[in-house]
């Protein structure tokens, strides 16, 4: 067993340590995804629950089963008004959807359809399209398949519930056991740089934060206040919760808009809040996550955008929801290798001129 210096660099055993860990990503994505979730949760959880040890004198068990209860709580709550609303909607698209594309055609062509390339569209023949169109695509099984991902999500979610609820109990239990992953040479330099990774990892989070709370209230103005949608303000919430799901989240979100835009029989609406909804969607995804993002882990938003784009192609949604804080770990740990910053490899000059 090699001497431990505390250097910081790599050897052998670290670099296959690496190597084994992105390969389980990119096979077990979807089974990860979970435990990623759920380690990101107790890990925000941590100062709460020493601070109420701390402050109570209460066993850390039981400070991490009192902070757990009242998160599952608020979720529960939260997860329960935006379910129930997108259930009433769905049902609602499911029995009267065919009438409702047809009144937009109606407003859209008029009563009597138009001619294109020779061709009489009608309200009605495409109405009549649409429904054949839903009805084979259940018989060909549409509705098993997507009962199957139902099941796996709920799988999915009593999984994720009870593994937060263990790491929020025993979370620094489990990240001594981590570390004991890391090559004995290493771990001097691990533990002195951890505080550092630390803080950027929760700056991180914050910054998620902060575009969720952007999101509820951009779609609240857009769609409360301008648009006077019906149910504006659970809409919002239900857009800015979303957000905390990379790519997921953005597509339920746009699925979302577009059930409720069908329902209100106004086609200038409904342009309005399709329109708006890709919009913002731009306005996050290209301006607020990268700068507010970047900004809180100090990486640069190329960076970030690069970061997301190479954690979704290789290793998915638990890439997208690691892309970020591995990118600024990454570059504390070479800022502590390097012995210097980026900036300070070329002169103030050529600095300008870049």
């Amino acid at each position: 067993m090699g001497e431990v210096s505390g250097e910081i660099g790599f050897d052998w055993r670290g670099a296959v340590l690496l190597m084994v860990v992105a390969v389980a990503l990119h096979v077990l994505t979807w089974v990860l995804l979970p435990f990623v979730m759920a380690a990101i949760v107790a890990f925000l959880c941590q100062p709460v629950v020493r601070a109420l040890t701390n402050r109570t004198g209460m066993p850390l068990w039981l400070a991490g089963a009192g902070v757990w209860l009242v998160l599952f709580a608020i979720g529960a709550g939260i997860a329960a008004g935006i379910g129930v609303s997108v259930v009433n909607e769905v049902s609602r698209l499911a029995r009267h959807g065919p009438d409702l594309v047809q009144d937009t055609l109606v407003q859209l062509l008029g009563p009597n359809g138009v001619q294109v390339y020779g061709v009489h569209l009608t309200p009605q023949g495409i109405a009549k399209d649409v429904k054949a169109h839903v009805g084979a695509g259940l018989r060909l099984g549409s509705a098993a398949r997507l009962g199957s991902v139902v099941v796996a999500a709920g799988i999915g979610v009593v999984l994720f519930a009870a593994l937060s609820f263990y790491m929020t109990l025993s979370g620094p239990k489990i990240a001594r056991g981590a570390l004991w992953l890391v090559p004995p040479s290493q771990r001097p330099a691990v533990r002195r740089l951890l505080p550092e990774m630390i803080a950027a990892l929760r700056r991180f989070y914050i910054g998620v934060l902060c575009i969720v709370v952007f999101t509820a209230i951009a779609a609240w103005i857009g769609y409360g206040l301008w648009l006077h949608v019906p149910d504006g303000p659970l809409l919002a919430l239900a857009l800015g919760v979303l957000e905390t799901v990379p790519a997921i989240g953005p597509m339920a979100s746009a699925a979302i808009v577009a059930v409720v835009a069908l329902q209100l029989h106004n086609p200038a609406i409904m342009a309005l809040m399709v329109g708006y909804a890709i919009g913002l969607r731009l306005v996050i995804d290209d301006i607020v996550a990268p700068a507010v993002l970047g900004r809180s882990v100090t990486v640069h938003p190329v960076v970030v955008m690069l970061a997301y784009a190479l954690g979704a192609v290789l290793f998915g949604v638990t890439g997208l929801l690691l892309a970020v804080p591995a990118a600024a770990c990454a570059r504390i740990w070479l800022e502590a290798a390097y012995g210097d910053k980026p900036t300070e490899m070329v002169g103030a000059d050529m600095v300008g001129t870049v």
